[in-house]
């Protein structure tokens, strides 16, 4: 577990253009005419702004690891996405049930890594 705990500090220092600092750069939640609705929108929507880097990272990640990732890029994507604030649409697309903003999150990532596995 201590190994599985390095890989993802050292994994999270890479994910620079991931991380709440690089977003701060950005709006912090987008504007609500821009919000996707659908998970396949958001994951169109986050290819478009990760690095060949990153995306190489979280494709090499196994299924099971993905929860490394859920803590810093599962919150800037509640935040950014607005699932944190009022993105119902989104919400209730990628949460079984709704209000669950933390399992919407998930659901993306994990849609992110599956689109990622196919290229």
């Amino acid at each position: 577990m201590h190994a599985l705990k390095i890989i993802a500090e050292t994994m999270m220092a890479l994910m620079v253009p991931l991380s709440p600092m690089l977003l701060g750069r950005r709006p912090q939640v987008l504007p609500r005419s821009q919000w996707p609705v659908t998970v396949g929108a958001a994951v169109d929507s986050l290819l478009l702004r990760m690095s060949a880097q990153d995306k190489a990272m979280v494709k090499a990640t196994r299924h099971e690891d993905l929860v490394i990732f859920h803590h810093r890029w599962g919150g800037s994507i509640r935040r950014y996405y607005g699932l944190d604030s009022g993105n119902r649409q989104l919400l209730a697309a990628a949460a079984a049930r709704p209000g669950e903003a933390d399992q919407a999150a998930r659901k993306i990532i994990e849609a992110v890594w599956q689109e990622l596995q196919r290229s």
